[in-house]
């Protein structure tokens, strides 16, 4: 789920989805919202979703230019507990990073390789706008 400086708009081509998958986006989204995830988000991305209903918040952020992600550097957790919560999450979030690396370089990752795609791709960022948007009751304004 990489993010660009400049967005990128994938053609529109047809993305096969496994059966699984597109059944799950029909499900819980519109015909619109659909066309507009699937051509943000590649079938290996929404491949380890691990809730698709997240989907949309997820095309949401790989488009967003980087002034709009820094906003969320404003937020923490609301206390330890879902602090606690944030730190699993993202631990979950970056094994899903690393898989997606791992795809495109038809190997494990190196932890070198690893840090620069965290860095190049911002995920710490992208990580905390997700959360943010996903569970605004478990977040908070941080004061200044």
């Amino acid at each position: 789920m990489t993010v660009h400086a400049t967005p990128q708009v994938r053609p529109a081509v047809q993305i096969f989805l496994p059966p699984h998958i597109a059944d799950e986006l029909r499900r819980h989204f519109t015909p619109r919202q659909r066309a507009y995830i699937t051509r943000v988000l590649s079938a290996e991305e929404l491949r380890i979703i691990g809730d698709l209903r997240d989907a949309l918040i997820l095309a949401r952020i790989e488009r967003m230019p980087d002034h709009r992600l820094a906003r969320y550097d404003r937020f923490v957790a609301i206390d330890p507990a879902q602090h606690k919560a944030y730190m699993a999450a993202q631990t979950e979030w970056l094994h899903g990073e690393g898989y997606l690396l791992g795809t495109r370089l038809g190997r494990s990752p190196t932890h070198a390789e690893l840090l620069a795609d965290f860095v190049e791709h911002r995920n710490g960022q992208r990580f905390r706008a997700y959360y943010v948007m996903k569970h605004p009751d478990r977040m908070k304004r941080r004061q200044r």
